[in-house]
């Protein structure tokens, strides 16, 4: 995270200019190091700053790609990296930690190594528009699951699966997500975020407001009643535009 480096540069700061001349002692070379480096010391502290621009432009990146997503044809339709940062940022915001190692080994592989709860789970993701999952790369999986020592394993595929592959997993630490599945965690992760960004201030209306009309003010499709499923407004009842996902208006009830 970009504020990693900025806390960091904080510390480095704090040690070169006052902890570090203390530790020197009576060692003439560590005294000069030390005052080498008090002297500089916003200069060296902002040497830790440069990677957090660069953070802060990768994670606005994986936020948008994410939500910009309207359905499958859109997930399918984008390229094998694109897919592999957006299911890295689905599972970021469900409050994993993720590590990308990248797409580019062969079957088997590990895209992605997620953490939760002291657990440890290794992800491949295949961008497959038409083709099925075999059984083959689920049981590779399986085993660069007990070479890497992890608790649990994820396959993700914009795809589906064959029956034989299905029929492995059953009963293993293996989770496969197909692309229906995907589509629909994407979907949720923008109502949440849309829920909690919007709704607040839409669920709380002036009192002795009239109830505004029951169409979208976005695009004036017809509005369908919802419940919050997640987030700090869960439970509460809300209108929603008919044609969500491509469509994210909202009205209080």
């Amino acid at each position: 995270p970009w504020w990693v480096s900025v806390v960091v540069a904080g510390i480095a700061y704090v040690f070169f200019k006052w902890v570090f001349p203390g530790l020197a002692g009576q060692s003439v070379f560590l005294k000069v190091m030390a005052q080498a480096f008090q002297g500089n010391a916003g200069l060296v502290s902002c040497l830790f700053l440069i990677p957090a621009p660069i953070a802060f432009f990768n994670s606005s990146r994986r936020r948008k790609l994410l939500d910009s997503q309207t359905g499958i044809e859109s997930i399918r339709a984008m390229s094998w990296q694109s897919f592999e940062l957006l299911v890295g940022e689905a599972f970021r915001r469900q409050g994993y930690g993720v590590e990308e190692r990248g797409g580019s080994a062969a079957d088997g592989g590990v895209d992605l190594v997620l953490r939760k709860d002291g657990k440890t789970t290794v992800t491949q993701c295949k961008r497959w528009r038409e083709v099925q999952v075999g059984v083959q790369p689920v049981r590779e999986l399986f085993g660069i699951m007990h070479a890497e020592k992890a608790d649990t394993a994820i396959f993700v595929s914009s795809g589906t699966y064959t029956a034989d592959a299905v029929e492995f997993a059953r009963g293993q630490p293996i989770r496969l997500i197909d692309g229906d599945e995907l589509a629909d965690m994407v979907a949720a992760i923008q109502e949440e975020r849309l829920i909690e960004g919007h709704l607040a201030e839409a669920l709380a209306p002036a009192r002795g407001a009239p109830q505004a009309a029951q169409s979208c003010s976005a695009c004036g499709s017809s509005m369908v009643r919802r419940v919050a499923k997640r987030g700090r407004n869960a439970g509460q009842p809300f209108l929603g535009c008919s044609k969500y996902p491509r469509c994210k208006g909202t009205r209080p009830i």
